[in-house]
């Protein structure tokens, strides 16, 4: 589960990159909503959940804080790095996309990445802006997840820049993962704009189901305050198992 875990946590990050939005010349600020329902697993009740996240992203950064866990995704000289912090612990781990740290990771990865995104036609006002509905199938071997995505068209989004600057960065040099990476790109250029309002449903462990929403609030250009990138001082890291292909659970 933990493979499949890190296989979702890299198509999350490509996700967020392609549908960056697009303000010349300014870091651009968001902010979203974020639920998930209440559900039991392996006999343990999880309550549900309600979050706000904020995300703040220039031409080579992006941070994303969501509750006590924050993310950080840099790029520099052609290859990404990515922190996982823990606040609470004051830990954090480093991955770094363009090189072998993630190989042995993805080595134990079995499947490739399918996703399906079909247009409805259908279109509803949220918010102050003008949306139109896809539904999102994302097959990750043995967590399959459906979306329906509401999005903003006049929010625009580039693609294309996004993709060629950070893609050979991002995607593992395993050929299942490269193909499936291109073939995600593909699919999600039929979402014209940025997603304004999303459900899913994911499938775990023996039908266990998981639904999850997240809105956006907010989005505007700006200027990401000093030491946005920085990772925290006084924080240790936290070296990345390299089990977690075998299935096997990390040290806390």
């Amino acid at each position: 589960m933990k493979a499949n875990l890190l296989k979702f946590s890299i198509v999350l990050i490509t996700a967020t990159l392609l549908l960056a939005p697009a303000f010349a010349g300014a870091d651009v600020f968001m902010k979203e909503k974020q639920h998930t329902d209440g559900m039991t697993i392996m006999g343990q009740a999880q309550p549900a959940q309600d979050r706000t996240v904020t995300t703040w992203i220039t031409q080579d950064k992006m941070r994303r804080d969501e509750g006590e866990m924050s993310s950080l995704a840099i790029v520099e000289k052609g290859k990404m790095v990515v922190y996982h912090i823990n606040h609470p612990q004051k830990l954090y781990t480093e991955m770094s996309l363009g090189s072998d740290d993630i190989q042995e990771l993805a080595s134990g990865m079995s499947g490739e990445i399918k996703v399906k995104v079909t247009p409805t036609g259908e279109s509803k006002k949220i918010g102050s802006w003008n949306c139109k509905k896809y539904i999102q199938e994302m097959d990750m071997g043995m967590m399959p997840m459906t979306s329906e995505i509401w999005a903003a068209e006049d929010i625009k989004i580039p693609f294309q820049d996004i993709y060629e600057k950070f893609g050979s960065a991002m995607v593992p040099a395993q050929p299942g993962m490269k193909m499936s990476m291109q073939a995600m790109q593909e699919e999600m250029k039929k979402i014209k704009g940025l997603p304004v309002l999303t459900n899913s449903t994911m499938t775990m462990m023996q039908n266990v189901t998981m639904k999850t929403s997240r809105e956006l609030l907010e989005i505007k250009d700006g200027t990401a305050p000093a030491g946005t990138f920085d990772l925290p001082a006084g924080y240790k890291k936290q070296e990345m198992p390299r089990d977690m292909g075998q299935g096997r659970m990390p040290v806390k």
